[in-house]
């Protein structure tokens, strides 16, 4: 048993020391900078968001700026809008469940202002303030793909008259395309700051086309301000001139109220095709566990603890206990019992009693067989038992001699006579009916 524990111990050893090397050599992280778009305020990455979130922090009084982390739908209703008050939210996605919905509409129509900079927004918000007088359908961002892009904005009031402003992306030491997220012309129409209608604000430029990436949506007495390209406020570009001119005439749109950051609505997702380099292309990750899988060591945590549970299943599901032998089959011992017996009574040499048992049997027959209750001690009894068997009066008669002999004395027959008494029992069983 020793040396099995051992041959156990080293297997479990060696898979364990493969798992770790292969997460070594696998990792994320081997490099000074992790470039997945995390967008976590409180990390220094590129794709992270402290800067940006410690400005706009900075802007306010600390009396002024909350952060929402728990759901929006429980949390909202309890804050006080003396002023015109922010809301904020920068990640991949958002997600609003029904109540958080009608909280988040709730909060803009008393004449808030809510910014929202994500790659998707989530559609049972669009079908709420989009009017489907422009497109009668709501589809999510086209896409356009570069490593280099420019972006400018519409509005008078913060168009920078300089020129636009240059961005290249750059990912895990190399520049690489990405994906710029857009919003078709087609849902802008109509007059211009007209209720439910999408008014342009900030576009990108690529080969001598603009296409709008931020704009702006009224709503009862308030405006949701919408983002398409959240990269634009992570530490990489914001730590830049450029950058942080931009990011501030975007906010330039906030009021001088309580600005309140979701940090609890944000969705993580996962870039596509990650193996092959093609950064900046992303799908929302569904999955309960998107946010383990999202952070580098817990990732790989997670992978070695399911490594070594199918090891453990591996090496343990076998039987544990001596494997139990077969058992022989049942066979007729009938004919061993009857010798046995018969061995018995000859060795005692007790005649009488082997007469008197085999006299009991007899009578326990006729009851069985014939339903007689009688001893054949009287003439009318051995009568019924002839009829019903089949067998003379005298035979029976002679039968009823042998057991009123064995009865009247205490003597042992000899064997003479009880082969006699035998050769009669089998006739009568032979001959019955």
């Amino acid at each position: 048993m020793k040396s099995k524990g051992g041959i156990i111990a080293g297997i479990t050893g060696l898979v364990l020391l493969l798992t770790l090397l292969f997460a070594w050599l696998m990792n994320d992280d081997k490099s000074e900078f992790n470039w997945t778009e995390r967008y976590e305020i409180t990390q220094k990455q590129p794709f992270d968001l402290s800067v940006t979130y410690d400005l706009l922090k900075n802007r306010c009084k600390e009396s002024e700026f909350s952060v929402i982390s728990r759901p929006m739908g429980e949390e909202l209703p309890k804050l006080s809008w003396k002023d015109t008050a922010n809301y904020v939210l920068i990640g991949g996605s958002l997600y609003l469940d029904s109540l958080a919905l009608e909280n988040l509409l709730s909060f803009v129509d008393q004449g808030n202002n809510a910014f929202l900079i994500s790659r998707y927004f989530p559609e049972n918000l669009m079908y709420r303030i989009y009017d489907y007088s422009c497109n009668p359908v709501w589809e999510p961002y086209s896409a356009v793909l570069d490593s280099v892009m420019e972006f400018n904005f519409y509005h008078p009031d913060i168009f920078n008259a300089k020129g636009n402003y240059r961005v290249k992306f750059h990912s895990w030491k190399k520049t690489s395309v990405y994906e710029w997220n857009i919003i078709d012309y087609s849902y802008f129409c109509g007059e211009q700051d007209s209720a439910s209608q999408f008014i342009s604000l900030g576009y990108l430029t690529r080969n001598d086309s603009n296409y709008v990436n931020y704009f702006k949506v009224p709503y009862g007495k308030g405006a949701f301000y919408f983002h398409s390209n959240p990269i634009l406020f992570t530490n990489y570009f914001m730590v830049k001139q450029d950058g942080f001119d931009y990011a501030g005439r975007v906010f330039s749109h906030m009021s001088r109220g309580n600005t309140y950051w979701d940090e609890r609505s944000k969705e993580y997702y996962f870039p596509k095709n990650a193996g092959f380099n093609q950064y900046g292309q992303h799908d929302i990750m569904a999955s309960p566990l998107r946010y383990l899988l999202s952070q580098t060591a817990l990732r790989w945590a997670l992978y070695t603890a399911l490594a070594l549970v199918i090891l453990y299943i591996f090496l343990r599901a076998r039987r544990r206990q001596r494997p139990i032998p077969l058992m022989e089959p049942n066979t007729n011992s009938s004919l061993e019992f009857v010798t046995s017996i018969g061995r018995l009574y000859y060795l005692q040499r007790n005649h009488r009693s082997l007469c008197l048992l085999k006299e009991r049997q007899f009578l326990a027959f006729l009851r069985n067989r014939y339903g007689l209750h009688a001893d054949m001690s009287t003439e009318q009894d051995r009568r019924k038992v002839s009829e019903k068997s089949g067998v003379s009066i005298s035979q029976l008669s002679e039968l009823h001699k042998q057991f009123q002999m064995f009865n009247a004395t205490s003597t042992d027959p000899d064997d003479a006579e009880l082969i006699r008494f035998h050769q009669l029992l089998d006739e009568f069983y032979k001959t019955c009916k």
